[in-house]
């Protein structure tokens, strides 16, 4: 029969004690056995734990979670939006980089490389 080890008796054994105690309760995968005994206890409902099925302490700290942010930035109410100003970032946008422009001094530099296109056309051309 299934038992919990026994502190101070049980040296060495304790794995297979706590897993064959287990294996009265659960199926492999850890869900509970049908004709085990703990599945009249509780049953999950498909839609998950209702708040009344938690503790008062659980409840209360969900509450909080649920109104923790009230207003915001001038805004307020159950579905806050805010834009990139909001937030201090009126100048970020999502240009590509391909699509940004350079500065001078960078063109500067580009302008003294060689194109390699010319060099696949002179290497064709020799």
């Amino acid at each position: 029969m299934a038992r919990l080890p026994t502190p101070g008796s049980d040296a060495n054994v304790w794995g297979n004690i706590l897993n064959d105690f287990l294996r009265v309760e659960h199926n492999s995968d850890g869900t509970l056995r049908a004709d085990g005994t703990l599945r009249n206890f509780y049953n999950l409902p498909s839609d998950g734990i209702p708040r009344g099925d938690l503790t008062a302490a659980v409840q209360a700290t969900l509450g909080k979670a649920d109104t923790a942010i009230q207003t915001l930035n001038g805004h307020s109410g159950t579905a806050v939006i805010l834009t990139k100003n909001d937030l201090g970032l009126g100048n970020l946008d999502n240009t590509a980089d391909s699509a940004k422009p350079i500065s001078n001094a960078t063109q500067a530099a580009l302008d003294t490389k060689v194109d390699t296109s010319e060099l696949v056309a002179l290497a064709v051309a020799l």
